[in-house]
């Protein structure tokens, strides 16, 4: 079964938690829940785990014990096109058992690995292809109700 992925961002936790409780409500009907949170830092050469992404990622922790949080290697996007990039362009992070975030693999144990290199193909294509401009961001609908992220779906294979 796809998993669905719901772009979001908002600095307000109020903010966060609706859309959280909306999401939730909307999808578990479904048989879909939160796993977790991805995140972007806005500058290029910033691979940093702190701040805005652990305060959101605490946030959703609190309501699903079991999430995780995708941190995106901007350097890595980068090189998918150049055919470099094989390796997962993104870094996961969990909690441990003192709930602080730890970053997948870096005590020498599991990585994190994508089933065959899907991922990044899924990824490359939307690069190249410019899907990625169909992506649907949380509050677009502020602009446009046609682009409500209940309306629309964003599949994640």
């Amino acid at each position: 079964m796809p998993n669905l992925a719901v772009i979001a961002f908002y600095l307000n936790f109020v903010f966060i938690t609706v859309m959280v409780i909306l999401i939730e409500e909307h999808y578990s009907a479904q048989g879909l829940g939160i796993v977790g949170y991805f995140h972007a830092n806005e500058r290029f050469d910033d691979l940093e785990f702190s701040g805005v992404a652990k305060n959101i990622g605490d946030h959703i922790f609190r309501y699903f014990p079991q999430s995780t949080v995708l941190l995106l290697d901007n350097k890595k996007l980068e090189a998918l096109p150049k055919g470099k990039g094989l390796s997962p362009v993104m870094q996961l992070y969990t909690r441990d058992a003192s709930k602080n975030w730890k970053l997948v693999g870096s005590d020498g144990g599991s990585q994190l690995v994508t089933k065959e290199p899907a991922a990044n193909v899924v990824l490359l294509d939307y690069m190249s292809s410019a899907k990625w401009q169909d992506v649907v961001h949380f509050d677009d609908y502020l602009d446009d109700i046609s682009k409500h992220v209940l309306c629309c779906e964003v599949i994640i294979y």
